[in-house]
């Protein structure tokens, strides 16, 4: 069974965290939506379907932050 059959037959939702790490500091932002608005995380957001985990992780990274990731 291929995981596109897999994706029709569950739902599912992965969800990626984006730590970027530069020397002793990591990447934190707040939150801009309810629930917990204001509330300090990690950047990150859902996987969508028939991206990769890296790619969910880039445009997560950039929706949040604006940074663009492995350029």
């Amino acid at each position: 069974m291929t995981t596109e059959s897999w994706d029709d037959c569950f739902y599912t939702a992965l969800i990626v965290f984006c730590f970027l790490i530069r020397g002793d500091e990591i990447l934190l932002i707040r939150r801009a939506n309810e629930p917990y608005r204001g509330e300090v995380t990690i950047p990150g957001g859902r996987k969508k379907r028939g991206e990769s985990l890296s790619d969910a992780c880039a445009r997560e990274m950039f929706e949040e932050t604006g940074y663009v990731l492995g350029g």
